[in-house]
């Protein structure tokens, strides 16, 4: 009974997000394998198969009348980009090069961890930048995935400063050294530089 109610719950929470725009989708289907790794240690890859399946099935079935007209007309959606909107030089700017430097050591630093809350918050931006990368120009891929790129690089950038300040200030403290000075020199010169 609990479980069912959870059921319908989230296939109710799928479907809302489902018919209120596109970018929630791309949330709830990208972190469907996250979920699904974490359901199988819990309770077994079998049972949480059989329970994300059925969730998104019901949800899909709930929104039918949404989804099922939205992608047979997708044609008709209207287009975010010219023809000359190329992807990895928007995916890229510059003003995203120390972000991008500091996310990637974030990742790692989640990785070596086992910090899970890293790869949910990387993984749909992870799957955004893989569809403006990889889609055609079409008018429902278009320049729609890039914002949850550029969060997802912010966010996970955070993440990896907030843990290298963190070592620094626990290997300057050994050393006596004023955190509160240290940090700034630290900080300062990355915001001088555009970030």
């Amino acid at each position: 009974s609990n479980q069912r109610s959870r059921l319908v719950a989230g296939s109710v929470a799928l479907t809302l997000c489902g018919i209120s725009h596109l970018l929630p989708v791309l949330i709830a289907v990208a972190l469907a394998p996250y979920l699904f790794v974490l359901g199988s240690r819990r309770i077994g890859w079998r049972r949480a198969f059989v329970r994300l399946a059925s969730m998104y099935l019901m949800a899909f079935c709930l929104g039918a009348f949404w989804f099922v007209p939205f992608l047979t007309q997708v044609s008709y959606a209207a287009r975010l980009l010219p023809e000359d909107f190329l992807g990895l030089v928007h995916a890229f700017p510059d003003d995203l090069d120390i972000p991008i430097i500091l996310a990637t050591i974030g990742l790692a630093i989640a990785i070596k961890r086992h910090d899970g809350r890293v790869v949910l918050l990387a993984l749909p931006g992870g799957v955004g930048l893989l569809l403006f990368v990889t889609q055609p120009l079409e008018a429902i891929w278009d320049a729609r995935f890039l914002p949850f790129w550029y969060l997802t690089v912010l966010l996970v950038a955070a993440y990896g400063l907030g843990e290298t300040l963190r070592t620094i200030e626990g290997s300057l403290s050994r050393d006596r050294i004023s955190v509160p000075v240290m940090v700034p020199a630290l900080v300062l010169p990355l915001l001088g530089i555009g970030v």
